[in-house]
């Protein structure tokens, strides 16, 4: 995977954030027990949702069913920050942010939780048509291509790459559970839908866009539904804060994330979620 940009960030390529010391989440779990058990974790592993490179999700009975993930990830970390407050249409909602006390320290990378609305992942149909559409595109400046509008001049040019796609033998399309193919459920129906995804996507990444974070870890994965069954991106990190909306950031730095951790009021209570 690429090296991301890190001008506004503490380092943060993905070789620095896959390879730096830091904490093991075990760890990170017991120094703080007390403040995660007010925060509802009470059994990490049974309420564990999933683990990536980063950090890890648990579901938490705040805001009512809800999501808190632990992370090093600090790109996600200033996305959310972005978002804290706001209601946005297309992105995961998110309610708090915190830098976690005790976990920075020289030479280690330090852990943030971020606490969001909870999400469901997509069919397994459309997955396999979110990854149709980034076989047919592996540009990472989706933001400045990827069509937002039904109309956009740039649709007659997809719906020919998304139907050669399905249509390829040897296109690299899944099989379902019983062995058929994703294009052999509905020719045109399943090219229509296809640029359903396609067009929602826009709409997500643009609305990302508008809230000052240029995102552009797409993939199936990264793409959910939240309570009303609006597709919605799942995952904000690994984007680059625009400079416009750098100050809002609390964490845009190291020293920050650190002067935080160490205030006060930095750990998480149960009484800062009201």
């Amino acid at each position: 995977m690429r090296d991301h940009h890190d001008h506004y960030t503490h380092p943060s390529t993905f070789s620095q954030l896959t390879t730096q010391p830091h904490y093991p989440v075990g760890h990170v779990l017991l120094q703080s027990l007390p403040v995660f058990r007010a925060l509802g974790i009470e059994d990490p592993a049974k309420q564990q949702l999933g683990k990536g490179a980063f950090g890890v999700a648990y579901e938490v009975p705040l805001h009512g069913q809800s999501v808190l993930k632990l992370t090093r990830d600090p790109t996600e970390v200033q996305a959310a920050c972005l978002l804290v407050g706001k209601d946005p249409e297309r992105i995961v909602k998110i309610h708090a942010v915190w830098a976690l006390r005790g976990t920075f320290a020289p030479g280690l990378r330090g852990w943030y939780a971020v606490h969001r609305a909870y999400l469901t992942p997509l069919r397994k149909r459309d997955m396999r048509l979110v990854d149709v559409i980034f076989n047919v595109y592996e540009d990472t400046s989706l933001d400045l291509t990827i069509p937002r509008r039904r109309h956009h001049a740039m649709l007659d040019k997809w719906r020919g790459y998304l139907r050669e796609e399905l249509q390829a033998p040897d296109g690299g399309i899944p099989m379902d559970e019983e062995g058929m193919r994703v294009a052999s459920f509905g020719g045109n129906r399943m090219l229509s839908r296809t640029i359903e995804l396609l067009v929602r996507i826009g709409a997500a990444v643009d609305e990302m866009h508008k809230v000052g974070v240029d995102w552009e870890d797409i993939h199936s994965g990264n793409i959910m539904r939240n309570t009303e069954g609006r597709i919605v991106i799942a995952d904000i990190g690994w984007g680059l804060v625009h400079e416009a909306f750098s100050e809002e950031v609390p964490f845009l730095t190291l020293e920050k994330a650190r002067a935080y951790a160490a205030s006060p009021a930095a750990p998480p209570t149960a009484a800062a979620e009201g």
